[in-house]
Formats: structure tokens, sequence, C-alpha cells
């Protein structure tokens, strides 16, 4: 799975728009709607939903997800975090939107937020800022966000969490930053999603499908992809009827040391599990039992002078 750069994303985007075609807000109702299917399985309506949008796009899918589960039967109240800035325009379109069913479903803040006092099952919506996030956030915004962290109530967050700048390390950043229960990502799992020092923000993610298409941007230009089944399926070879582990190379595992053989063992495992045919191990001496107790199939190399396979021309070299 191809893991895209915050400008790829973007792109994928409009190449999508531009080829299918769709309408940028239709684009956004879908991606609305992916979310709106998972509140659906994972939260009763007994819960109370309040979202926090931003005036961008972002905010544009939390207004949209509103509309959803409103209309499903939802209790929920949205505050639009405008503060003076100019809403995108399918931002606006799902203002006006949640508007024509009911007014008083959102709150449109100019300035002076003040945080609303919450119902005891509510779930708070992130959709202040998405994946073109590349500013610190300071002054209002940044208030809410102290806010929603200091709150005991879960928190999910649409494509990232707030704040997380998308090619970037929360460390190099610093940057104040959502801390979300879930995290509900578009098409693609974002590079800031998979590096450890983000992984107080983001907690459970989950990748959904909003039909990007898969040509806007070619294997050869991404960098970083993510083992899936699809790429396995890609590289995996069936055995032969007669084949035998002769047919399947012959590997040597340099690795153990005295008193840390884990290692050893576990390597010649993942080997041997993924398809491996002859395996030679070298280790030191007083690792050769364990190793032949814990894995028979693999063959003993070491400076003693085994060396079955013929790897070891001159076991001299080796300290």
């Amino acid at each position: 799975m191809k893991i895209l750069t915050a400008a790829q994303i973007k792109e994928a985007d409009r190449y999508t728009i531009l080829n299918e075609p769709i309408e940028s807000i239709d684009l956004m109702e879908r991606a609305a709607s992916k979310c709106f299917e998972w509140f659906q399985k994972n939260f009763d309506k007994k819960h109370f939903v309040h979202l926090f949008c931003g005036p961008g796009n972002n905010g544009g899918d939390g207004l949209a997800v509103a509309r959803m589960l409103y209309s499903a039967g939802f209790e929920v109240h949205a505050s639009l975090l405008q503060f003076d800035k100019e809403l995108s325009a399918d931002c606006k379109t799902n203002l006006d939107r949640l508007q024509k069913i009911d007014k008083k479903l959102v709150d449109v803040v100019l300035d002076n937020f003040v945080f609303p006092t919450l119902k005891p099952e509510t779930v708070i919506v992130d959709a202040l800022f998405g994946t073109g996030l590349t500013r610190k956030i300071e002054g209002e915004m940044a208030s809410v966000i102290n806010q929603i962290n200091s709150s005991s109530y879960p928190v999910i967050s649409i494509d990232v969490p707030s704040g997380i700048h998308l090619d970037e390390s929360s460390l190099t950043t610093d940057n104040i930053i959502i801390k979300a229960k879930n995290t509900l990502t578009f098409q693609y799992p974002k590079r800031s999603l998979l590096v450890g020092e983000n992984a107080p923000y983001y907690g459970y993610v989950e990748v959904l499908d909003i039909g990007l298409q898969e040509e806007a941007i070619p294997e050869k230009e991404v960098v970083n992809f993510l083992t899936d089944r699809e790429m396995i399926r890609s590289i995996y070879a069936p055995k032969r009827e007669f084949s035998h582990k002769g047919n399947f190379g012959h590997a040597l595992l340099i690795t153990g040391e005295s008193g840390k053989m884990g290692a050893a063992v576990l390597c010649a495992g993942g080997f041997l599990r993924s398809g491996g045919g002859l395996l030679s191990l070298l280790v030191p001496e007083d690792g050769i039992n364990i190793v032949q107790q814990t894995v028979p199939e693999a063959m003993i190399v070491n400076k003693q002078g085994n060396d079955p396979a013929g790897f070891l021309p001159d076991m001299d070299s080796f300290t």
C-alpha cells in the first residue's frame, strides 16, 4: 500500500476529481459517508456527538458527518470555529446544507469561543485541520485543542489528529495536537500516523476507502510502502508439486551471542516460515544445542570448522 506525502494526497484528490469525474463536494460527501458508517457501527444513539470543525475542507467533512448523523437520529451539535477565516467553498456548502435542516445544529464562531458544557455520554469529533496543515497552531485554536485534550470525552479525529504535520514528526514541529482515541483516515495510511512518537495522538487508526484513483500517483514516485496482502500476492510464488527445499535458495544467518540466542532462533524461524529453503546458521559454540533443539531444520556453521554447506572456506576470518 502506498504511503503518500501531503502533496501527493492533494494530487490524488485532484486527479480523481478530474478523471472519475466527480465534483469535489461529492468526493467530500463520499468521505463523510464512510465516517458516518463507522459511527453507526461503533456508537449507539444514546451518545451525543459534538463536532469541532475548522474553516477548511476538514471542517466541511465534519459538517457533512453532523448532517448524516442527525438525519439518522443521533443527537448532534457542531461548532464551526471560523475565527474570521474565510470558509473553503465545500465547507461553506456543507454549512448551508446543515443550516437548512436546522440552524440550531451549528454555531458559527468568529471570536471569543466559550467551550460548551457537554453531556456525560458525549463523543467529540475533531475536524479542525486536515492533512494540509504546515503552520504552528496558536491563539484561540490552540486554546480549543488544549480544552478538548483536557476533557474526559473520547475524541474521534477525521483524517489526522489536528495539529499533526503530515510529513514531519511531532517532535520537530513542537505543535499542539489533538489526542484522539480513534483516527478515521482516508484512503492511505499517512506517514505521520506511522511515526512512533506520534502514537499518543492518533489512537486506533481506521483507513477508510473513499475511492481515490490508484493511478493518480505512479509507484515510481512513491518512496514509502506498507506491506499488505496485495503486495504479498504480487511476489508470492506457489511451490511446485515435486519441489523440495533445495529449490528455494540457501541462506546463511550470522546471528546470536552467548546468552542471547533468542534472536538467532526467531530469525531462523522467520526465514523458514516465509518459504525459504536451506538454512545455515553461524552461531557461538554454546548456542549450537539451543538452535538444534529449537530449529532442527537448520544446519550449523561455527568457527570450530563445522561447515556442512561449504559456506565459509576461511573460518579464521570470523572473530
